[in-house]
């Protein structure tokens, strides 16, 4: 088990030595079967996480999340700090990315992929919330051409 020692004025978590702990304790703590150490690999951490964007419009789009940690790990996104649930426009692969098929910016109901997205991992012992992406759309600009009839260059007539 985990117990506090106070040393001097230090306040120190002492864990366990889980080498010398037997199957039922661990499994009673919680720790999988076989693990020997989990003063590391217990912790989540990103190994890859989104970044700022600007994307083609209705072309496809995908935003990085990816956790090393102990499984079972779950990843959910959030658009403008609510949650998003998978559907047809954006949908998270099993490598915890994001996907859009077709990233727009605007759809015909009003909504628009552009925003601030970031992706949370959760497991037994926690959980970790990547840095906000912020993702634009591309835009194009006009053209504009100019079309001269007639120009004076203040030439004097000959």
């Amino acid at each position: 088990m985990w117990r506090l020692k106070l040393d001097y004025e230090e306040l120190c978590l002492v864990k366990p030595d889980l080498g010398q702990m037997d199957g039922a304790n661990k499994k009673r703590l919680g720790y999988p079967a076989g693990v020997k150490d989990l003063s590391h690999s217990s912790e989540l951490a990103f190994t890859v996480e989104p970044s700022d964007h600007i994307s083609v419009q209705e072309q496809p789009l995908v935003l990085p999340c990816q956790v090393e940690g102990i499984q079972p790990i779950s990843i959910t996104w959030r658009k403008n700090g609510a949650m998003m649930g998978n559907s047809e426009d954006a949908f998270t692969l099993a490598n915890g990315s994001l996907y859009f098929p077709l990233f727009q910016k605007l759809r015909g109901d009003g909504s628009s992929d552009e925003g601030e997205y970031e992706c949370t991992a959760r497991n037994r012992f926690g959980l970790v919330v990547s840095r906000k992406a912020r993702i634009q759309a591309a835009s194009k600009s006009r053209s504009c051409s100019l079309q001269i009839s007639s120009f004076d260059f203040g030439a004097e007539k000959a």
